[in-house]
C-alpha cells in the first residue's frame, strides 16, 4: 500500500488506558529501526502529513498516534502531569501492540513532555531520543506567558516564513479552532505545560542508555533559546541550536528532516 493509503488507514485501540487511533506508515524499502514522532499540542495527523512522508520517503517506517483525538476521547478530567502521563501509557502501548522491540522516538514542543515521561518509564525499548523545541525545559514560565508565547508563534510565523504553500494559514485556522471548540481542554494543557520540568528526568534517561539530544530554534518565540541551552547545560543533555522557528516542523519538513535525521540514524 502506498503512503496515502496507509495514511488514510487508522488502526483503532481499546485499551485500559484509553482509546486511540494509531497511524503505521511502512515504506517499500524499509531500513532501520521504526521512528515514533509525538506531536505537539493541538497538531493533527493532516498538520504532521508532510513531514511523516517526508520521513517515509528516507525509508523510516514511521508511528504516530491522533493525540488530540485521544486528549478529547480520554483525558477530560485529568490535568498536568496526570493528562502528560496518560498518553506516555499509549506510547508504550502502540510498542506493545506493533510487537516493536526497539523504537527511535522524536518528541516536538508539548510532545517532548509526554514522550520524556514513556522513555522513563522504560528506557530498554527506545534506542534515540530527538527533544525538538521542547515543553519542560524552562523553570520559570507562567501559563498566561507559555499561552501568549503560543499565540504569537502561530501568528507571526506564517507572516515571516510563508513562500509558496498555504500550510501555514491551515496551521493557523487549526489552532484557532481547537481552542474555540475546546477551550477548557486547551486552558488545561496550557496550564499542565508550565508546571513540569523534565531536564532531570532526561538525565536519568541518559543513564540508562538511551541517545538523547535536544534540538532548539534561534527563531523560537515560546521557550527562549538562551534558557533553553542553560538548563540542558546544567543536566548534561547534548544540545543543537539551528535556524527556525517553533513550528519549523510543519513549514518546512524536508529541510528539517536533513538538519535531525543524523541524530537518528543507525
Amino acid at each position: 500500500m502506498n503512503f496515502e493509503g496507509q495514511f488514510n488507514v487508522r488502526k483503532k485501540i481499546v485499551t485500559k488506558g484509553g482509546i486511540f487511533e494509531i497511524i503505521d506508515i511502512t515504506p517499500e524499502n524499509e531500513t532501520g529501526i521504526p521512528v515514533f514522532l509525538s506531536s505537539g499540542w493541538a497538531s493533527t495527523p493532516e498538520l504532521l502529513k508532510p513531514l511523516l512522508k517526508t520521513i517515509s520517503d528516507n525509508n523510516r517506517r514511521i508511528i504516530t498516534v491522533d493525540f488530540k483525538k485521544f486528549d478529547k476521547i480520554n483525558t477530560k478530567n485529568q490535568r498536568g502531569i496526570a493528562r502528560e502521563k496518560l498518553k506516555s501509557q499509549a506510547i508504550l502501548e502502540v510498542a506493545k501492540i506493533l510487537e516493536i522491540e526497539k523504537l527511535d522516538i522524536i518528541g516536538h514542543s508539548e510532545g517532548a513532555v509526554y514522550t520524556t515521561f514513556a522513555v522513563e518509564d522504560n528506557p530498554s525499548i527506545f534506542k534515540n531520543f530527538l527533544l525538538i523545541a521542547p515543553a519542560g525545559m524552562t523553570y520559570d514560565q507562567s501559563f498566561l506567558e507559555t499561552a501568549s508565547k503560543f499565540i504569537l508563534d502561530t501568528l507571526l510565523w506564517p507572516i515571516k516564513k510563508i513562500k509558496k504553500k498555504n500550510r501555514p494559514f491551515y496551521h493557523i485556522l487549526q489552532n484557532t479552532k481547537f481552542f474555540i471548540l475546546n477551550p477548557i481542554q486547551s486552558l488545561q494543557e496550557g496550564y499542565g505545560l508550565s508546571k513540569i520540568f523534565i531536564a532531570k528526568k532526561i538525565g536519568f534517561i541518559i543513564k540508562n542508555g538511551v541517545n538523547v539530544n535536544l534540538i532548539y530554534f534561534n527563531e523560537d518565540l515560546i521557550f527562549p533559546c538562551e534558557e533553553m541551552r542553560q538548563n540542558a547545560e546544567i543536566h548534561n543533555i547534548p544540545i543543537c541550536l539551528i535556524e527556525g522557528s517553533h513550528n519549523f516542523i510543519y513549514s518546512k519538513p524536508d529541510i528539517f528532516w536533513d538538519k535531525i535525521k543524523s541524530y537518528i540514524e543507525e
